[in-house]
């Protein structure tokens, strides 16, 4: 009979906590890229007023070590977070979702050709722009 030791890896496991950072940070990079443009504090802010309702909802302290327990609680945080960062980023954007029109597309070509010192590029650029000028008179 032949005995075979095994060497097992130690398997790293996400706590509530670690689970709610990564999700929140996900979601804030999620609506930045949404709205492209960065929300400066909104992450610690939002963070803030989440743990803070629900630390009063709970009647825990709102240090996030001791609010958050379970992956379930974690989960319903971040519910919270979202609401917080939604209103947060609907605000910051003027109220509406930002789309970009096919104008404001043109528009970054255009400038990013004009940061190019590439010959050929400027070239396509002229031509562009000749015909896009065109049609509107």
């Amino acid at each position: 009979m032949d005995i075979y030791i095994i060497k097992s890896r130690p398997v790293k496991m996400l706590t509530p906590t670690g689970y709610y950072r990564k999700a929140r940070t996900a979601y804030t990079a999620e609506l930045e890229k949404k709205n492209r443009c960065y929300f400066w504090g909104m992450g610690t802010a939002c963070d803030n007023a989440a743990r803070e309702m629900y630390a009063h909802m709970t009647g825990r302290k709102p240090n996030i070590t001791e609010l958050v327990t379970t992956k379930e609680e974690a989960d319903q945080l971040i519910e919270y977070f979202k609401i917080y960062a939604n209103v947060w980023a609907y605000q910051a954007t003027g109220g509406t979702d930002r789309e970009a029109s096919e104008k404001e597309l043109q528009i970054k070509r255009i400038t990013d050709m004009l940061r190019s010192a590439d010959q050929e590029q400027l070239k396509n650029l002229d031509v562009f722009v000749r015909a896009f000028i065109q049609p509107a008179h």
